[in-house]
């Protein structure tokens, strides 16, 4: 009959076999989904907050544009008088 310390090391040595072999790849793909994952959810994020702020800057623009064209119009219908 085995003793416990036989057995815990027969365990130890499949463990490390499996980890060495099959477990590697296994763990491997595992990781390699979830960095595919959150690179994705990560570019989402940043797309979202990029055209975020090129919709406010946009906004800005075409505000400060008007006002611009506006002055000009007011300007020149202001200095004929």
């Amino acid at each position: 009959m085995d003793s416990a310390g036989d057995f815990a090391e027969r365990m130890r040595g499949q463990l490390n076999d499996y980890l060495r072999k099959d477990g590697r790849g296994l763990i491997e793909l595992r990781c390699r989904s979830m960095l595919e994952t959150h690179t994705a959810q990560m570019v989402e994020q940043i797309s979202a907050e990029v055209t975020l702020m090129l919709e406010i800057q946009i906004r800005q623009w075409i505000y400060e544009s008007v006002v611009e064209a506006l002055e000009r119009q007011n300007g020149a219908t202001g200095s004929g008088k």
